[in-house]
């Protein structure tokens, strides 16, 4: 069921925040369960489904040799998460075609679906900008961290702790990109 999917990733979240690195396998495997549960029930390209993926991406790139893996999962989460976004836009505007299910936008003003998907959105480039600072890619990060700070500031404004939080992290990189130079 969904419900115990959700329960399993809150569970796995807090495994992972205890920040006892014996109880990292035990939140991989609840992840994984919940991943393939949500894309079971719910579908290959429900939005649940990217937040698990950036979940477990979380845990597993929180060792260096896991970051490849973590990689893996946040692209994965984030094309299906644009994929998703380019799908509802092209059906609000009366292109047929995607998965709209009422997700599209009306006089500019998103419905709260799409917002929550824009939300998570942001939340996955950010966290993907945040791995490829550690991994010295730092021009990609750069561009990440700014697509995201630009999602956050539409949808929660500038002095939202989210978009603080992002600008933050862009600020940190310029620095850590001037320190290199």
């Amino acid at each position: 069921h969904v419900s115990t999917a959700t329960a399993a990733c809150n569970l796995a979240m807090l495994l992972r925040d205890s920040g006892d690195s014996e109880k990292r396998g035990e939140a991989i495997e609840l992840l994984e369960g919940a991943l393939e549960t949500r894309r079971k029930l719910l579908g290959e390209t429900h939005a649940e489904v990217a937040g698990t993926l950036q979940q477990l991406a979380s845990v597993v790139g929180a060792e260096a040799e896991g970051m490849e893996r973590a990689s893996e999962l946040l692209e994965q989460a984030l094309e299906l998460l644009e994929r998703a976004d380019g799908e509802a836009a092209t059906a609000a505007d009366g292109g047929g075609g995607g998965g709209g299910g009422g997700a599209g936008r009306r006089g500019g003003q998103p419905f709260a679906v799409d917002a929550r998907r824009e939300l998570r959105l942001a939340t996955t480039l950010n966290s993907l900008g945040l791995l490829r600072k550690r991994q010295a890619r730092l021009a990609e990060a750069n561009s990440l961290y700014t697509r995201a700070l630009r999602l956050r500031e539409t949808l929660l404004g500038a002095a939202h702790p989210d978009t603080i939080a992002c600008l933050h992290n862009l600020a940190e990189l310029t620095r850590t990109a001037g320190d290199e130079q």
